[in-house]
């Protein structure tokens, strides 16, 4: 079982060594910042399940929250800071503890934090399952009726062509042919949900909800999976679904999370590109220009290329591809962002998976 990770932002040394230690005593692991601006860098490169931190130090909490909305917030304060205190809950901040505070009440309010952190992620993940039910249903309902609908179509289409002078057969084949085709159209809205619905996209930087997403990522991997990151600081904006794009960062280390056999490591990287005409040609429907690519790797056992050209088939599995959301439905969402994906995998040398989003703005 992971540890949970926790920033302690206070600019008293007494503070920082004295609860640290009792932190890490406790088995947490803490890492320690004397400044409000050294906690914003290391926010900036890392994600922690906790940030605690004096009352004067609210903006570097409110922060925090910005960086990683996931992350709960605990304000260390004295009694004479109690309206402040008041003004950061309203702030989100998620509990507090009045300075001085013995070790055990001090312990029993940081796990109680903890467990609201574990409650919430549940909560995340309930979401995600009931959507990727949803969509399963969807998709398989779809296809169900493509089915049907190709009897029904091609059964019309003999009887007006064996009874051609009959014009009752003529005029019910034809009824029922405008309605088989409004269940086509039906169809087609169930298929274009399943493969990733309507989205509402906002202008952001990819690491926001990179950032956002991956306390459900480390829920997702197993204890021996080291998840890395390596975000650009000056990734450009995209149009993104939040939401809709954790799904497919979780569907993808799921993936990631049944293909590696034991101790491995995913990572999740952004960089900027500007993507020419030749990138294109691979990529149809794609336009040159500059594009923010999000790439998820991992050191599984790999796939070999009879899979790899089958993994967005909506009806496609096999024992670690395509559970859950589905490749098919990721690829949908990729494309109703706008953007385009690539998968690259060998047997025994992991997987690559490449999410291109057209650039709207560089981050001032």
């Amino acid at each position: 079982m992971r540890k949970y990770s926790i920033l302690l932002v206070d600019d008293d040394p007494l503070i920082t060594k004295g609860t640290g230690d009792d932190l890490v005593a406790e088995g947490y692991e803490v890492t320690r910042a004397d400044s409000g601006e050294k906690a914003v860098q290391l926010l900036e490169k890392a994600t922690f399940d906790l940030v605690m931190g004096s009352i004067n130090g609210i903006g570097v909490l409110k922060r925090a929250k910005e960086i990683s909305p996931g992350t709960m917030v605990m304000i260390l304060t004295g009694f004479g800071d109690m309206a402040t205190a008041i003004e950061a809950f309203r702030r989100d901040a998620d509990d507090y503890i009045l300075k001085p505070c013995e070790p055990e009440e001090m312990h029993f309010r940081v796990s109680k934090c903890l467990e609201k952190l574990e409650l919430k992620r549940e909560i995340k993940l309930q979401q995600v399952h009931k959507i990727e039910t949803i969509t399963t249903l969807a998709g398989g309902i779809a296809h169900e009726f493509n089915n049907a609908l190709s009897s029904i179509t091609g059964h019309t289409g003999l009887l007006a062509t064996d009874y051609p002078e009959d014009e009752k057969i003529t005029e019910y084949a034809q009824a029922m042919k405008q309605a088989a085709l409004r269940m086509a159209r039906l169809t087609n809205q169930l298929l274009a949900f399943a493969r990733g619905g309507e989205s509402f996209p906002l202008s952001m930087s990819p690491n926001s909800f990179v950032e956002g997403t991956l306390p459900i990522i480390r829920h997702i991997l197993g204890p021996d999976i080291r998840l890395e990151t390596d975000l650009l600081s000056d990734a450009m904006n995209a149009a993104i679904d939040s939401i809709r794009m954790q799904m497919v960062l979780t569907a993808i280390a799921t993936n990631s999370n049944e293909a590696i056999e034991g101790p491995g490591r995913v990572t999740i990287s952004t960089k900027n590109m500007d993507l020419d005409q030749e990138f294109m040609e691979d990529h149809p429907g794609q336009n040159p220009g500059p594009y923010v690519c999000i790439t998820i790797e991992d050191d599984g056992k790999g796939m070999d290329e009879e899979t790899r050209k089958r993994i967005s088939d909506p009806f496609f599995t096999t024992h670690f591809i395509g559970r859950g959301l589905g490749m098919a439905a990721v690829y949908g969402i990729v494309r109703n962002h706008n953007g385009s994906m690539s998968v690259d995998s060998e047997p025994g040398k992991g997987t690559v998976v490449r999410i291109y989003l057209p650039a709207i703005e560089a981050q001032g």
